[in-house]
């Protein structure tokens, strides 16, 4: 893979510290656009702890102080980036003119200039799940008031702020066929474990989105995240059949070994040799001897290993159905590889078990939380493109543009509910 130059704008987020070292493990360089001196030596240390082969250079600049498409192509030429990653923001926070100039001004600015740099073919916006001008119609009217209600109307003016950036990079993305216009908008940004994806039209727009999520890349990298985020997802074969086929053909090397050593005793004409190991000259049976020496070592230790194997817990039914729809909704695992989790007779979780009391509980609220789920919408994680509406009516977006709702978090209980809308255009993602 062509390694890559990325402007990451608004380095010193929560979002961008978590890119930027995978940024860099791909051998990317990576400019960092902060606006402190005195953040420097920390993002330095970020790249000097990952192991990698990329470049990271980090610059201070205001991004609050870029006025124009002029002076937002002046840093893109300096940095001459072919990606551009916006993670800045005043996210609604100090005077309503900062919100203003940073995240609507200053966002709106490098859009039109990284769309006017051939070079650049992908810009990701890092947006806001409320950037709508109208409901989605397939949005309750009772759900969408609520949300207005509880959720963005507190945040309006991060939201007028918002929603004028993503409709730029709507806009300007049709620009140019070569250009990928990505808006990534997630729920309320949280530092909880990363969890699960399903892509469909999801009929609720509140939520929340842990910050690793938008970080790690589909695939294994998202997937192991995923089962290191709580121990309910450490779910794997115990292999049992071939374990006993094994341990039967390593069983009978032994015997054999053992019917070989028992012939060659019965055929010795020299009893002083059966009588006296420090006298046995018999060259055969000392052979016998170290390969059943060895072999026994094999079969003892492949025994021990089998005992800790099998007598760890079976995966609850629950847990691996988690996983399977998780796998099912994000469809970022080769299926034959992500297969293993239909052996479900075999399957182990190595962590020691939830007591049963809180095991039971926890079933219990994941079933109902299941089941209403499943009463409400039917397709929640059917895996699909369907043309939308970001802004507005359905036939808002041309056919270029391609809408995936995304349910974001770990299915059980324990993590919540969450979702995060993306917006690709074209039809290439991140």
């Amino acid at each position: 893979m062509a390694a890559h130059r990325v402007l990451l704008l608004g380095g010193n987020g929560k979002v961008a510290r978590l890119l930027t070292p995978m940024l860099l493990q791909r051998s990317w360089e990576v400019a960092s656009i902060i606006r402190s001196p005195d953040q420097v030596a920390e993002l330095q240390q970020i790249g000097a702890q990952t192991n990698h082969k990329g470049k990271l250079d980090v610059l201070v600049r205001s991004i609050e102080d870029v006025k124009s498409e002029a002076q937002a192509k002046t840093l893109i030429d300096e940095v001459k980036p072919d990606y551009v990653v916006w993670s800045a923001g005043a996210a609604g926070k100090g005077a309503p003119e900062r919100t203003e100039a940073i995240d609507r001004d200053a966002a709106c600015h490098f859009i039109r200039a990284s769309v006017a740099t051939p070079s650049i073919t992908k810009f990701i916006l890092i947006s806001f799940n409320s950037c709508r001008y109208e409901k989605m119609s397939w949005v309750t009217e009772e759900h969408w008031q609520e949300y207005l209600k509880t959720t963005r109307n507190p945040l309006n003016r991060y939201y007028e702020a918002k929603i004028v950036a993503d409709k730029v990079l709507w806009e300007e993305g049709k620009k140019r066929k070569d250009f990928a216009a990505v808006s990534l908008r997630p729920g309320i940004l949280t530092m909880e474990p990363v969890g699960g994806v399903a892509l469909g039209k999801y009929p609720r727009v509140a939520g929340t989105t842990s910050r690793p999520s938008l970080a790690f890349r589909p695939g294994y990298p998202r997937y192991a995240a995923l089962l290191g985020s709580h121990p309910t997802f450490h779910n794997f074969r115990r292999f049992g059949r071939v374990r006993m086929r094994l341990l039967l053909i390593a069983q009978d090397r032994v015997a054999a070994l053992e019917q070989q050593l028992d012939q060659i005793d019965e055929q010795e004409d020299r009893q002083l040799f059966l009588g006296c190991m420090r006298r046995d000259k018999n060259v055969e049976r000392q052979q016998v001897l170290s390969d059943l020496k060895a072999a026994l070592a094999e079969y003892d230790d492949m025994l021990e290993k089998c005992r800790t194997v099998v007598s760890l817990p079976a995966s609850r039914g629950r847990d691996v159905q988690n996983l399977r729809k998780w796998v099912d909704g994000t469809a970022c695992l080769d299926r034959q590889e992500s297969s293993y989790l239909e052996h479900e007779n075999d399957l182990i979780n190595p962590v020691k078990s939830l007591e049963k009391s809180t095991a039971y509980t926890e079933s219990f609220v994941e079933e109902c939380i299941f089941w209403l789920e499943t009463l409400m919408h039917k397709s929640l994680l059917s895996c699909h493109s369907c043309y939308g509406s970001a802004f507005g009516p359905d036939d808002y977006f041309d056919e270029d543009t391609k809408f995936i709702g995304a349910y974001s978090g770990n299915y059980a209980v324990r993590r919540g509910i969450s979702h995060d809308p993306i917006v690709l255009h074209p039809s290439e993602g991140i």
